[in-house]
């Protein structure tokens, strides 16, 4: 529960209280999970009529209808699809080779450390119609086919749940059926822009996922960071009139007041860094985005590193720390991992503290981490 961006603490008492929805209003606890006047996702309703599935009453045992606890993914729906607001206004730059496009800039607080944010462009009209097409009909294909045979349900890092996701470059080369297309967005325009901006001329790309988002696959992936990443892009595939939601970012926990959904339509690029808080949602409709992963060097491409932590990490700052401790666990420096992972939860940081309890609770069996340690867990 705690993956969907802070729910588990709104709850008055939470799923197993047996608590009956007179005693919670009589003690002030809320009725509904939907914002006041508000209906799934959000969307007002007209006096009277309700917020459809979010209602305490009934919920406890022998209640009037026999209704159940809402499910997460009503919860998820609940959450307002409200705009992000851009601060400053839009600026005319190349990209690379692609001139006169519109920049925006965005700010988010960064959850764990109080008075930093983290920042992420949009780039409008980036790339054309004839290559969203492309990358879209071999992306679909490529999906199709892995599901087809059982695949694509690898795990995701952010939640554990099947990932539907087609890799569409490995290692910094790309599918032979569109390296004719993504190979001059890359080289032309996305690479020589990351490189200018943030000062690494050796910026590689590592990987490029192509993810979709159906009801009968996944609608939805929590607030996470990309440690894995020194720089993101996510490339819009489709208009925003498709769906509801998409992108979003979020600077603490608190879903139902942080949350903001990134304008990003057909042709648009968001770029960022691994330090924003981010994720998606998608509350109606189907949504299609490409991934593309950079790292900060071929090398660090070839061996999965993250050097660009280190000098943050010396520095004591804590997120790095966590991403350094979590690079070296890739490359099954478990000590070097340990180290670092102990310097960051010194800090309290809280996705160190997290991953430390997992490891007390159940010890990772592909790493030697040590034996479990039940009373650890619980106190971390």
């Amino acid at each position: 529960v705690a993956a969907y961006g802070g729910y588990g603490a709104s709850f008055g008492g939470g799923y197993g209280s047996g608590t009956s929805a007179a005693d919670k209003a009589a003690a002030g606890a809320p009725t509904s999970f939907a914002p006041p006047g508000a209906g799934a996702g959000g969307r007002p309703v007209a006096p009277g009529a309700g917020a459809e599935g979010f209602s305490f009453s009934g919920l406890a045992s022998g209640g009037a209808g026999g209704k159940a606890w809402p499910s997460a993914q009503q919860l998820v729906a609940a959450v307002p699809v409200r705009p992000f607001e851009f601060n400053t206004q839009p600026q005319k730059v190349a990209v690379g080779s692609r001139k006169n496009v519109q920049e925006n800039r965005g700010l988010v607080p960064k959850p764990y450390a109080t008075g930093e944010d983290a920042e992420f462009f949009l780039f409008k009209g980036v790339v054309s119609d004839n290559e969203v097409a492309e990358i879209v009909t071999s992306g679909v294909k490529a999906l199709s086919a892995l599901i087809s045979t059982g695949r694509a349900r690898e795990p995701d890092a952010t939640d554990g749940r099947p990932r539907f996701a087609a890799e569409l470059a490995e290692f910094g080369r790309f599918d032979d059926r569109l390296a004719h297309v993504l190979g001059p967005l890359l080289e032309e325009a996305l690479l020589p822009y990351i490189r200018s901006k943030y000062g690494c001329q050796t910026a590689a790309l590592s990987s490029a996922v192509f993810r979709r988002f159906v009801p009968e696959e996944r609608l939805f992936v929590p607030p996470h960071h990309e440690y894995g990443a020194f720089a993101v892009c996510s490339l819009g595939l489709q208009d925003r009139a498709a769906f509801t939601g998409g992108m979003f970012v979020q600077g603490s926990g608190r879903a139902f007041l942080d949350r903001r959904f990134l304008p990003i339509d057909r042709g648009d690029v968001c770029m960022h860094r691994w330090d924003l808080h981010h994720g998606v949602e998608v509350q109606e409709g189907t949504r299609f985005e490409l991934l593309l992963f950079f790292s900060d060097s071929p090398q660090a491409v070839a061996d999965g590193s993250s050097p660009w932590y280190f000098k943050a990490a010396e520095k004591g700052e804590a997120s790095a720390q966590f991403g350094l401790a979590m690079s070296l666990l890739r490359q099954k420096d478990v000590e070097g991992a340990k180290i670092w992972l102990e310097k960051a939860c010194a800090q309290d940081y809280p996705e160190a503290l997290y991953v430390q309890a997992e490891w007390a609770w159940e010890p990772p069996a592909e790493f030697d981490i040590g034996s479990a340690g039940a009373p650890r867990a619980l106190q971390l």
